[in-house]
């Protein structure tokens, strides 16, 4: 049928805009596709889908195993026999210890968690690194900066969380190791952003020098905090540059 014959009712619906939510599906696969591109996509989902699920059950078992603790009326008297951290008796940090508990400082121990939820928010809600859909995909490096960036957050918090419920020397390690891997995770991006080395060796580099600050503050814990504003001055310097 010609257009002389159609009928007077006949009429072609125009063409619809597209709605948001399909220029969204549409963002969401091109990003999708470069991440694949880049080679970060597929694996690294992985990598934060294990992360986060793993840090979700270190998280839980940590405080259902205090929880336990604390419902079976363990001695208070438990952290006595430890190796005390160097700040006791009187010098820990703005809160006064609490001596014959389970938790010596609970201000300073609760609010390490926070730590946990914004290492479980880089992992689950940045998307491989990323915190909107709109930015542009991350690099490979990027992407292994923020996974390395997040599992130092989830150790800072736990290992901070057990330090100020013990005060003791092993909490000490644990409570300074994190800060260590949370913020080397920066220096070592900004040194390879800069060329010193490829990204390809930037998570063995990152292990190898945790691995070395993890000694150096178990052996020579008075350096400890000169050793990290080292660190921090080396980072943000390399960060100007």
């Amino acid at each position: 049928m010609d257009a002389s014959t159609a009928h007077p009712d006949a009429f072609e619906l125009p063409a619809m805009a597209p709605g948001k939510d399909t220029a969204e599906s549409a963002d969401r696969a091109a990003a999708e596709a470069a991440e694949a591109a880049a080679g970060v996509g597929p694996s690294l989902a992985h990598v934060n889908g294990q992360l986060v699920r793993g840090g979700y059950a270190a998280a839980l078992a940590f405080v259902c195993g205090l929880w336990g603790f604390v419902s079976m009326g363990v001695d208070g008297e438990l952290w006595e026999g430890w190796p005390q951290a160097t700040c006791m008796p009187d010098d820990c940090f703005c809160e006064a210890p609490r001596l014959n508990t389970l938790i010596r400082q609970p201000a300073n121990t609760w609010s390490n968690l926070a730590f946990v939820v914004v290492a479980l928010y880089v992992l689950s809600l940045g998307r491989y690194g990323r915190t909107f859909r709109s930015s542009p995909p991350p690099s490979p490096l990027f992407a292994k900066m923020s996974v390395c960036f997040a599992v130092g957050c989830v150790i800072e918090g736990m290992g901070s969380f057990f330090y100020h419920q013990s005060l003791t020397y092993a909490g000490q390690w644990f409570d300074n190791l994190g800060m260590y891997l949370a913020l080397s995770a920066f220096a070592l991006y900004e040194l390879s952003v800069l060329g010193v080395f490829s990204h390809r060796v930037y998570v063995q580099l990152y292990v190898l020098v945790n691995c070395l600050f993890g000694y150096m503050i178990w052996v020579y814990p008075d350096m400890r905090r000169y050793n990290f504003a080292l660190l921090l001055v080396g980072t943000v310097g390399s960060i100007a540059v």
